[in-house]
């Protein structure tokens, strides 16, 4: 009896563990299919980085093809970061924490430097990722 509770909770964990590693890659994906989507309105540049019209980059000097290579490195390093987070994760690596809150943090400035409304939840995602990989690291600690 005591051994089918075990492996019932060993089992109840794998699951959470499945959900929550898939989700941090969705994540990841999402970022790439971001930097893949045409912008709706039309014009040059996608859907993130749209064509390099960003103010906040303009206002300090950057020209539009900068500021599409800055948006492509952010938004790469991003997904790759989540991607390879959501591995560590489900196969239980050292240092997943790190991995997830570097990347989320990319993600989370990413997201803000190339702001879209349709977005919001980008930025409120990945800041539950950030404090996910915190409590995790501080509970290891303890």
């Amino acid at each position: 009896m005591e051994q089918n509770i075990t492996m019932h909770k060993r089992s109840n964990l794998s699951g959470r563990r499945s959900v929550l590693g898939g989700f941090i890659a969705a994540h990841g994906l999402m970022h790439a299919v971001l930097l893949n989507a045409p912008r709706p309105e039309g014009g040059a540049g996608n859907f993130v980085t749209r064509g390099g019209e960003i103010p906040l980059l303009n206002s300090v000097g950057l020209d539009a093809s900068a500021v599409e290579a800055i948006g492509a490195v952010l938004i790469v390093a991003a997904a790759a970061g989540l991607l390879l987070a959501a591995l560590m994760y489900l196969r239980r690596s050292r240092g997943w924490e790190g991995a997830l809150m570097a990347s989320s943090a990319l993600s989370v400035a990413s997201l803000l430097l190339f702001w879209n409304d349709w977005m919001v939840m980008g930025p409120v995602i990945g800041l539950g990722l950030m404090a996910l990989a915190l409590r995790s690291k501080l509970s290891e600690a303890a």
